[in-house]
């Protein structure tokens, strides 16, 4: 994902296991892409 499609002033960046919700965008030209993507928080992980 483009660092452009990330809501936000400035650079955006995401990390690895970051929950994030997006609007998808060009699915009219077959080539979808995500835009106005907002992270949630981290997923965590729990292992037994």
């Amino acid at each position: 994902m483009h660092f452009s499609a990330i809501a936000g002033n400035g650079f955006g960046t995401l990390h690895d296991g970051e929950v994030v919700a997006y609007e998808i965008d060009g699915i009219t030209t077959n080539q979808p892409q995500a835009r106005n993507v907002h992270a949630l928080g981290v997923q965590s992980r729990h292992t037994a």
